[in-house]
């Protein structure tokens, strides 16, 4: 999965569902920026160094 994206950024799964496919949690780091995002319920935080830029759920 991580070869098919040219992201430049780095990128963790935390969660997977049973199914082995689908993501339902990841942390993206790119620079000064995190984004946390959750599957259930959908939601992401976007991160500018400690301070929170956006959410949106």
């Amino acid at each position: 999965m991580f070869n098919l994206s040219k992201a430049p950024g780095d990128f963790w799964v935390l969660q997977m569902a049973e199914d082995g496919y689908t993501v339902e949690k990841f942390v993206y780091r790119e620079g000064d920026y995190t984004v946390w995002y959750t599957l259930e319920p959908k939601s992401y935080t976007v991160y500018y160094e400690d301070y929170m830029a956006g959410k949106e759920e």
